[in-house]
């Protein structure tokens, strides 16, 4: 296999790629558009070479200064949401099968005798934490995971206490915040195609 097909084939995210590249871009613009200016002000006309060279690094750290604080600011507004999601009350009734455009309280679906909840249709919803749940043979399908951490299960035999497990349900176009999620070696790999490459495993071997 040529280099230029293995490059393909870790299919990188053009994203990802962009995202990556964006400081460097931004850097260099800001660094750009100061020099720009400082060559066409009279102010500066005969001035030593040196200071262009100055103008443009400020220009560099003008601009990612004002790139990080918009990134701070979106990220703020990011877990302000969150915490307004996990402290609102949920919208969803455990003895309904089929849920759309629902935010869900993995709480209020806890059973103390641990029995799952089976053939469940959620769609664009948001599964809402803080919780522990379990994924027995379901469907993921484009779905995201947001401030999650996975636990793949090496024994299924051992019982899981104190979780809330679904079972043969279905996720479509849903969002899962604040959980801590416990999958079998199958089901991660649904749950890693459906969320990507955001998948956060802390214990357990995929």
């Amino acid at each position: 296999m040529a280099k230029g097909e293995e490059f393909i084939d870790k299919k990188i995210p053009l994203y990802s790629i962009i995202e990556k590249l964006t400081p460097y871009i931004i850097g260099a613009s800001g660094g750009s558009l100061t020099l720009a200016l400082t060559k066409i002000s009279e102010l500066v006309q005969g001035i030593n070479p040196i200071f262009y060279a100055i103008a443009f690094v400020a220009g560099i750290y003008i601009a990612l200064g004002i790139y990080h604080i918009i990134l701070s600011a979106k990220k703020k507004n990011i877990i302000l949401r969150q915490a307004n999601l996990i402290s609102r009350p949920g919208e969803g009734n455990p003895l309904e099968t089929k849920f759309d455009k629902k935010t869900i309280k993995i709480t209020d679906f806890f059973s103390p005798f641990y029995s799952p909840h089976k053939n469940k249709t959620f769609h664009n919803c948001e599964i809402v934490g803080p919780g522990n749940v379990i994924f027995l043979g379901c469907t993921l399908n484009n779905c995201i995971l947001s401030s999650c951490q996975v636990v793949i299960i090496n024994d299924s035999k051992i019982p899981i206490l104190n979780i809330t497990a679904f079972s043969q349900c279905v996720f479509l176009d849903t969002k899962i915040l604040g959980s801590t999620i416990f999958v079998s070696k199958a089901d991660f790999r649904n749950l890693a195609t459906a969320a990507g490459d955001d998948v956060v495993v802390i214990s357990g071997t995929p």
